[in-house]
């Protein structure tokens, strides 16, 4: 044990003044503060079972995200979630909050929105928000809704009023999946 301490040491020694001297090349250079530390690989890595434990509880501290029905694993840092959840700011809230936390590689987001509406509500309410919206021409947008996926289309003015429209789609409740088919024009 003591010889790779000393191994490790005299590794991390040499690869400190080399990087010193390569800085020291660099023309302009007048002085180096140095604080460099060699590490070996995976010296600071969180493990999987750590990750998961603090995934469960930021999922659990944030409102956005409904209590118990997200599950998450976790394999060599990559952070898996799956559930079922309402809407689609829920489903992207949790994928946010575990971007963020330290140790994850990555977060593949296997949660599904399922809405609890009928489609012809969802129609409805989509209508609704175009028609509050004064520069959007709802009467030139055709919504088709089938099981919670709308499907846009039609001709506006602007990329602008087509966001618009997306964004009004995706305000109704129980929509899942937004295909948006408008055509500026």
């Amino acid at each position: 044990m003591n010889d790779d301490i000393s191994l490790q040491q005299r590794i991390s020694d040499e690869l400190m003044f080399e990087a010193e001297a390569a800085v020291r090349r660099v023309k302009g250079v007048k002085a180096i503060a140095q604080e460099l530390a060699v590490l070996p690989p995976n010296a600071h890595q969180t493990e999987d079972d750590q990750i998961a434990g603090r995934a469960i509880k930021l999922l659990a501290w944030d409102v956005m995200v409904p209590d118990g029905r997200i599950s998450v694993s976790v394999e060599h840092g990559i952070v898996a979630l799956e559930g079922e959840v309402d809407w689609q700011y829920q489903r992207a809230a949790a994928e946010a909050d575990l971007c963020k936390l330290g140790g994850v590689k990555g977060v593949v987001n296997k949660i599904t929105v399922r809405p609890r509406v009928k489609s012809s509500d969802i129609d409805l309410k989509i209508r609704e928000a175009l028609e509050r919206h004064a520069e959007v021409e709802a009467s030139r947008i055709a919504i088709r809704v089938d099981d919670g996926k709308v499907i846009l289309s039609g001709k506006v003015h602007s990329d602008a009023e087509r966001r618009e429209i997306e964004r009004a789609a995706w305000s109704a409740a129980g929509v899942a999946d937004v295909q948006d088919r408008i055509v500026v024009a």
